[in-house]
């Protein structure tokens, strides 16, 4: 996996599985149909050849039409907003289903696991300022503490999902991940990120879950996680409330205070909530 930061979108698994949601949504077809539109048939026969100096190749560039799940790899704003109005009109609720029913399956048939794709899909969204159903942004908050493995992209998802300054539903957010030139040109990654002090090889785990390939030469820096901060009334993992059709709500045994809309929930909220928790 080429990665050059610990963030998101900042690795060759990232691109990858970007490249096949935008296949699966149909924005491939979408770019050749529009760079066809766009392209007499003299010119689609000269972009089909290799452009014989570097101006031709960067007028080729300039004028590519491209549409993608990532907003950074939108061509220009209307592509965005033609991707924004797809998602919101149907295809980002079937690719939510779809997955988060092969999580809930436990449906690993795919090479990369259902519950890290939900997490780059929520990401995505966001870049391109989709309105999130309040139902998909629980899934979020409950799924990412467990898919996120690298530590920058667990953090980058905290702020997004719980601020300060987080994504506000309809606005393009941005998660300031360096790409790979702006990554080097700027002098690479950290070094307490690389394998061994003055090598070029990142010390990075798979960004959902696997070990590092030669095993890590230095620990790697663990995620920092920020505690949900919900209102006692509502789950405190999640932030569901007993309106969510999942029936009611489950008190903490002990403080009888917080309460929770499953175990799974209460455990994960426990590494905070066992600070606070007196008997009642």
């Amino acid at each position: 996996m080429g990665a050059w930061g610990l963030g998101l979108f900042q690795s060759d698994t990232n691109y990858d599985l970007i490249s096949d949601l935008d296949l699966e949504l149909g924005l491939y077809e979408l770019t050749q149909k529009a760079s066809a539109a766009s392209s007499s048939p003299e010119e689609n026969q000269k972009e089909n050849q290799h452009p014989t100096s570097a101006e031709e190749h960067g007028d080729s560039e300039k004028n590519r039409v491209n549409y993608s799940i990532f907003a950074d790899h939108c061509s220009h704003k209307e592509a965005i907003d033609t991707v924004k109005n797809l998602l919101e009109n149907g295809k980002l609720t079937q690719l939510v289903a779809k997955y988060e029913k092969k999580m809930q399956t436990g449906d690993d048939s795919d090479y990369l696991p259902p519950g890290y794709k939900l997490c780059i899909i929520g990401a995505c969204a966001m870049t391109l300022g989709c309105h999130l159903a309040p139902s998909f942004i629980n899934l979020l908050k409950r799924t990412y503490p467990k898919n996120l493995h690298m530590p920058d992209s667990n953090m980058q998802m905290t702020k997004a999902l719980f601020g300060p300054n987080g994504y506000t539903n309809g606005v393009a957010y941005d998660f300031v991940s360096k790409g790979l030139i702006e990554t080097m040109d700027s002098g690479g990654p950290p070094e307490e990120d690389l394998m061994y002090p003055g090598s070029n090889s990142l010390n990075v785990q798979a960004p959902f879950g696997l070990p590092p390939l030669f095993g890590p030469a230095r620990k790697m820096r663990s995620p920092s996680y920020t505690e949900p901060q919900y209102p006692n009334d509502v789950c405190g993992g999640c932030g569901k409330d007993e309106n969510a059709g999942m029936g009611p709500l489950m008190k903490c045994a002990c403080c009888k205070n917080r309460v929770y809309c499953s175990k799974e929930c209460q455990k994960y909220h426990w590494k905070w909530h066992k600070a606070v928790c007196k008997p009642a």
